[in-house]
């Protein structure tokens, strides 16, 4: 009698310890599953099996997603021979330069010479942004921001026909494109004009002579594959002279 009694309890006590085993051994199974597929929110502390050393070049990330987490400080670094004002201590950082990457990509996509994909907004990209602004009836800015490049992912965004914001004052990087492209030309012989940063219909003018004598369409308007062209030749002619 005492023999079977054991063997009862030896058998409940077997069964409960099983249970409870397999169910410990669930639980943790499906505490890691979730730790898994954890989304990381903003301001959440990230799940340690998913931080990677990546730069933001190397993911799979589109570039209106790397776009999103930048912020437009203007760069200090000099391109295709001409370097923006300083910013004080505002320096240029990683992602200033994958937005400007990724606009300078969709620029070369949409047939705008940005002066290839370095992520530096030099004069040729700014130049080419302005030639995208004009076209689309954008006030120019010159500036490579992340509503530019939003509206350049949809393949421009027209407010109006080419040219149609022509009469709002342009901002204070595309005046400084104006005026060094006025210089330029007046280096040249081209304009007699001083440099005002205003692209008035002289310098419009003054611009068609010059696509013309390069052999290029002739539009009036700034653009990267015009100013680049333009900047160089002056350089030539003003080191010649020296």
């Amino acid at each position: 009698m005492f023999d079977q009694r054991l063997k009862a309890g030896m058998a409940s006590f077997l069964v409960l310890t099983g249970l409870f085993t397999g169910n410990l051994l669930l639980f943790q199974s499906s505490h890691r599953e979730s730790a898994a597929n954890r989304i990381a929110f903003p301001g959440s502390a990230p799940v340690a099996e998913n931080v990677t050393n990546y730069t933001l070049e190397e993911t799979d990330l589109p570039p209106v997603a790397i776009a999103a987490a930048a912020r437009t400080v203007a760069p200090a670094a000099a391109h295709n021979g001409w370097a923006p004002e300083k910013t004080g201590s505002l320096a240029s950082s990683a992602p200033d330069t994958d937005l400007t990457r990724a606009i300078q990509r969709e620029l070369q996509v949409l047939g705008y010479d940005a002066g290839g994909v370095d992520g530096v907004a030099g004069a040729t990209t700014r130049a080419a942004i302005m030639a995208f602004e004009w076209d689309n009836g954008l006030p120019m800015t010159a500036e490579p921001k992340q509503d530019l490049l939003q509206s350049l992912l949809m393949g421009g965004a027209r407010s109006g026909p080419a040219g149609s914001a022509a009469s709002v004052p342009a901002g204070q990087r595309a005046k400084e494109i104006i005026r060094t492209v006025q210089q330029s030309l007046i280096d040249l012989g081209l304009l007699t004009s001083k440099p005002t940063g205003v692209l008035d219909e002289g310098t419009r003018a003054a611009i068609r002579r010059f696509e013309a004598r390069e052999g290029m369409q002739q539009t009036g308007r700034i653009s990267g594959r015009m100013t680049a062209r333009l900047l160089r030749l002056s350089a030539d002619k003003r080191v010649a002279k020296s």
